[in-house]
Parts: structure tokens; C-alpha cells; sequence
């Protein structure tokens, strides 16, 4: 259950591509748990900051002060903000047992490789709705989102208020606060989901890696201005995952 892991320090690993706001993510993340009353630690990225080459961020949070500030290794919360990065680095390198997988893709669970490391995981067609909102493959808001309802690490009042005090303004900052809601601002959700122009029938999946029951799911916050529709939302939610055979 996500929520067991809270009250624990997490170290977690953002994976994206230069040009779409890795690094830019992990400071929203970090200023919003510092919001929440924790502690966090940035821990230097890594990478080649030239559009499109792999590009790594990293960030240690507890509820108590932190004094370890050595690198990061075995991260317990992946995030992972480019669909396609995971074949140019290997973004499960270190995992802790249990670990969290939030992941950008328009491709089913079924369909993904998960280690059995991996116990939970978020996905979310976030290039398709950067496109729908930005008209860009930016994806890091929208995958700050989706990382607050995988993880329950962080609330999206926390996250809201982050990106309201980072360094987009006017335009950039509605569209931003658009990109956060359109993932982050669905709760408590029935098996069918209708919100704006959205209708998506949600149902267990079984895949090569045993049952994944899917949560609630995808959604369209009313606040978005860009009349976004079902066509423009991937599969949005988390699945606890079991790996053992069915």
C-alpha cells in the first residue's frame, strides 16, 4: 500500500531528457515537501544538459531532520518522466526491495517490464497531454501529479504551491497549474469515470507479471481551459503489483 510508505525517509531518482524539465521537477518536488513540513535533501543531477540526452535528478526526504548527504544509490521512488529514456540508461539500476515505479507511457502495464523490485506502480500518457496543453513534450508538472497520487507522498495543494512560487509566469504558470491538475486533482474515483468530456471504463488487468488491479484512473480536472478529450488521456492511475504467478 502506498500510504505505508509514509512516516520512512524515501530517496528518489527522476529519469527524463534534456529539454523537458528534469531537474526543473525535482526542485518543484523538493520546495513541495518543504511546504508539507519535511526535510529534504537535492542531491546534484546528472547528465548532459543537451536537448534529448538522458538526464538524472535526485532527492532525499524525511519527516526527521536528514544528515546523510552522500549521493544516492538505492532509490525506493522512481520517477520517470520520458516514455522512451529507459533504453538509453537503465532507470531500475539500484532499487530497493518494494520500490515505487511512476512512469510516463502511452503503453499498458501488461506491456511494460517490471522488475520484481517494483511493487506499485503509477502510469500516465503524459506526452499526449503535454502536447494537448503545451503543444511540447514537456512533461514534468504532469508527471508531479501522477507521482502525488502513486505515491501519497506529497499532496497536490503542496505541489499547486510549488509550482505557484517556481520561475513560470503568466501563461506558462496557468498552463503548468493545468498540466499538475489535469493528473493530480482526481479522487476517490468510481470504476467509471466521467469528467469532462472524459469516459473510461477501468477493469483488472493481467499481464506477463501476474494481476495488477487498476485504481482509479484517468481524469480531466474541470479547471483545464484547453477543452483536452478522451482521445488526449493515456491511462492514468496505479496498480499495486504481485509477481507471483497467477
Amino acid at each position: 500500500d502506498a500510504a505505508t510508505r509514509v512516516g520512512k525517509m524515501h530517496e528518489i531518482r527522476i529519469h527524463g531528457r534534456g529539454g523537458q524539465g528534469a531537474v526543473l521537477a525535482g526542485g518543484i518536488l523538493a520546495t513541495a515537501f518543504v511546504q508539507a513540513g519535511k526535510h529534504v535533501v537535492a542531491v546534484p543531477s546528472f547528465g548532459f544538459e543537451r536537448r534529448g540526452a538522458p538526464v538524472a535528478s535526485f532527492l532525499r526526504v524525511d519527516e526527521a531532520p536528514i544528515r546523510q548527504m552522500t549521493n544516492i544509490y538505492r532509490p525506493d521512488c522512481i520517477l520517470c518522466i520520458d516514455p522512451t529514456v529507459g533504453r538509453a540508461v537503465n532507470v531500475f539500476d539500484g532499487i530497493t526491495e518494494g520500490a515505487v515505479l511512476v512512469q510516463a507511457t502511452a503503453r499498458p502495464l501488461a506491456e511494460l517490464t517490471i522488475p520484481e523490485r517494483i511493487t506499485c506502480v503509477g502510469v500516465c500518457d503524459a506526452v499526449q497531454l503535454a502536447l494537448a496543453i503545451f503543444g511540447r513534450p514537456i512533461t514534468n508538472t504532469i508527471m508531479l501529479g501522477a507521482f502525488a497520487r502513486t505515491t501519497g507522498l506529497v499532496s497536490l495543494d503542496a505541489l499547486r504551491f510549488a509550482v505557484e512560487h517556481s520561475s513560470f509566469r503568466d501563461a506558462g504558470l496557468r498552463q503548468n497549474l493545468e498540466a499538475l491538475l489535469v493528473v493530480g486533482s482526481a479522487d476517490d474515483l468510481d470504476d467509471e469515470v466521467e469528467i469532462g468530456c472524459l469516459v473510461h471504463e477501468l477493469e483488472p488487468i493481467v499481464g506477463a507479471v501476474g494481476e495488477q488491479m487498476l485504481q482509479p484512473g484517468p481524469a480531466l480536472a474541470d479547471a483545464v481551459e484547453n477543452g483536452l478529450c478522451a482521445s488526449a488521456i493515456g491511462d492514468v492511475g496505479w496498480r499495486q503489483v504481485d509477481h507471483q504467478k497467477p
